[in-house]
């Protein structure tokens, strides 16, 4: 009998490290919708980093965005607003910069990207005034994100 004891308790402390347990591990559940709302910094492949105020009601957003005064200097502008949509993981957000102080022109930008735990992943930042459209720059998002359905 103590034999078999020692036997049961070695064979537990085998498994235990890789994963086996007294009950059956539950599945994680796959995010259908996020909420991110709240203070989100764009980190972006063409050097400009944008932060945004993102408010959220259902799947629509809005808010202000920044770039950091040394990059206002080469863009000419510093401010400016957006809106856009989260639908599931996908967000969608175009960006309106004030008129450029150069010449005037207000610079039109869509960003999308899949959201994430805290982050937004896959974006592509796309310049929609410049014509010919230049190439798309890649772009990161970090900010607060709460995953607000699962899938059945």
């Amino acid at each position: 009998m103590r034999t078999r004891i020692v036997a049961a308790v070695a064979l537990v402390a085998v498994l235990l490290p890789f994963g086996a347990s007294a009950h059956a591990a539950t599945p994680a559940k796959r995010c259908t919708q996020y909420k991110v709302a709240g203070k989100w910094l764009f980190v972006a492949s063409n050097n400009y980093d944008t932060t945004l105020i993102i408010t959220q009601h259902g799947n629509k957003l809005s808010g202000p965005e920044t770039i950091p005064a040394d990059e206002a200097v080469n863009s000419g502008y510093s401010t400016g607003h957006f809106t856009g949509t989260i639908v599931g993981t996908k967000i969608r957000i175009i960006v309106i910069w004030a008129p450029r102080a150069s010449d005037g022109v207000q610079l039109h930008g869509l960003y999308t990207g899949t959201v994430i735990s805290k982050h937004i992943i896959n974006g592509l930042a796309t310049d929609l005034t410049t014509k010919p459209t230049p190439t798309p720059a890649t772009w990161v998002g970090y900010g607060p994100s709460v995953c607000i359905a699962h899938a059945a």
